[in-house]
């Protein structure tokens, strides 16, 4: 994720990353309150 955040993107790609890259976030951030195991996991 932080290899992506680094890479010079596109400017036509900008809006559809940022929506992604938030819905991703909220998605993990979900895990993390739900099931910090998984979390774990997943962060290493």
């Amino acid at each position: 994720m932080q290899m992506f955040l680094k890479e010079n993107v596109p400017a036509t790609y900008c809006k559809a990353h940022a929506v992604a890259y938030t819905s991703n976030a909220l998605r993990l951030a979900w895990i993390k309150a739900i099931r910090p195991d998984l979390w774990e996991d997943f962060v290493g």
